[in-house]
């Protein structure tokens, strides 16, 4: 079989060639393969010609494990063709506006979610068309909104652990992470958008164990809102027996086909500072950059803004008792931020972001 990209006219002869500099592989809803190629334009492997792809070729030992134990985890909802047909259109050189809108407007509950998630991602804004998220949001940021909104579209089987809650406390997590991005990190400008998709998206573990299994997230989640619990919700899924919800995370990145920089999140935002160095050091799959190329020890990363973002949210949320203590304290120190800085950033933040509480 031999593919070829219509953008930058690359061909892929072999599988290895497949897995060469590409990114961003899924199975869609019509059983077509979709990846990325190494100029970001979209391409498509249709149905029956790809029996040598599986989403354990790029998931971690542990992960790899558990997707083979758990039969129905190969039965997770795929990515719609449509919103495929979408991110087709959005990766494409030069697109334009209108031709992006009539792409998006063929998938009327996407339309719907776009304009909703521009708005979470853009506090104080008025969003009320596609067109205006459209031109307010940008084609960067567009592309991580209709990944999301196909995310969001899946139903949770849960009766406690609520989809619309799960979701608004992911939103105060993504633009908290945008915040503190252009706050700590300003020279950098494609950060923003990163850190906002990177920490939205980072416990999407979560949507797959309210999916799969119901009844211990239940579980889970009445018991850490409870003010007198001080156990994380990694501790608790410990307690409960449950699988851990970074490698089922990271299970759903792979089959959703999530950017690296957000399953790397995904993975690792749990794990300390010195821990994900190790793994990038490894230079296990998920890390696209070479070890010589690593940013030194003392820069603010992508990695370290989401694992400061998310405790951060609890903190708006007025959920203190939520908060990975011993993480969020690694995390502070490793970027210089004292107990004074730490404090007056989480007033900062609730004051900023006061409406989203």
């Amino acid at each position: 079989m031999i593919v070829q990209c219509g953008t930058c006219d690359r061909i892929y002869n072999t599988e290895k060639d497949l897995l060469d500099r590409t990114s961003c592989f899924k199975i869609c809803s019509e059983g077509n393969l979709w990846f990325e190629c190494s100029c970001h334009s979209c391409i498509m492997i249709p149905k029956g010609e790809h029996d040598w792809y599986s989403p354990s070729l790029h998931l971690s030992e542990g992960s790899a494990n558990i997707f083979e134990q758990i039969s129905n985890l190969k039965n997770l909802p795929r990515v719609s063709s449509n919103t495929m047909k979408i991110q087709e259109v959005l990766n494409k050189p030069d697109v334009d506006s209108a031709t992006i809108e009539r792409a998006i407007k063929t998938v009327p509950p996407i339309a719907l979610n776009v304009v909703d998630i521009a708005n979470n991602m853009s506090p104080g804004a008025s969003i009320t068309s596609l067109q205006h998220a459209i031109t307010y949001v940008g084609q960067t940021k567009l592309r991580e909104i209709v990944y999301m909104a196909g995310v969001k579209s899946n139903e949770f089987k849960t009766q406690s652990f609520y989809k619309d809650q799960f979701w608004h406390e992911c939103s105060v997590a993504g633009v908290i992470a945008e915040y503190l991005a252009r706050k700590l990190a300003p020279q950098d400008n494609e950060l923003p958008d990163k850190a906002h998709f990177a920490a939205s998206m980072a416990n999407i573990g979560k949507v797959v164990s309210a999916i799969l299994f119901p009844e211990v997230t239940d579980q889970i989640y009445l018991k850490s809102r409870d003010p007198k619990c001080k156990l994380s919700w990694s501790a608790l899924q410990k307690e409960f027996g449950a699988y851990s919800h970074v490698l089922l995370g990271e299970i759903a990145g792979v089959t959703w086909g999530l950017p690296t920089y957000a399953i790397r999140s995904i993975r690792f935002h749990n794990e300390s500072p010195e821990m994900y160095r190790e793994e990038a050091v490894a230079s296990g799959f998920m890390f696209d950059f070479e070890v010589d190329s690593l940013p030194p020890e003392d820069a603010i990363t992508l990695h370290d803004i989401v694992c400061i973002a998310l405790p951060y949210s609890h903190w708006v949320l007025l959920q203190p008792h939520r908060i990975n203590q011993e993480i969020f304290d690694l995390f502070l120190k490793k970027i210089n931020i004292d107990e004074a800085q730490r404090d007056q950033i989480g007033e900062e933040l609730c004051e900023k972001f006061i409406d989203l509480a």
